[in-house]
């Protein structure tokens, strides 16, 4: 009887458990050179276009609150200006890097 209710018990786990079929969902992580300047390079723009991002909001809301003094105003247009130069910089790189990489890939495949 006891070697049926641990049969019986082991049987309803491993059902209940199916662990090998969670080997094949593993994701491989690629460590080549390229991949990892890649990711690097993309988490890097990234934080520095979400910094253009808030800076452009903070020379808007600088612009907004200058509430007509010169001084502030034209302090709130450079920030907006320089900020949507630096979008511009993190783009253009964003796509120069990516299509260097991608060029590279493709000489040597």
């Amino acid at each position: 009887m006891k070697r049926k209710v641990i049969a019986v018990t082991l049987s309803a786990s491993a059902l209940m458990f199916p662990l090998g079929a969670y080997a094949e969902t593993i994701p491989q992580i690629n460590t080549s050179l390229s991949a990892i300047i890649q990711n690097v390079t993309n988490w890097v723009l990234g934080i520095a276009g979400a910094v253009a991002v808030l800076m452009l909001v903070i020379g808007g809301v600088r612009y907004i609150i200058s509430a007509g003094n010169p001084t502030q105003a034209e302090g709130a247009k450079k920030t907006i200006i320089y900020a949507l130069v630096g979008i511009a910089i993190i783009a253009l790189s964003l796509v120069l890097v990516n299509g260097v990489i991608a060029l590279l890939q493709g000489s040597s495949s």
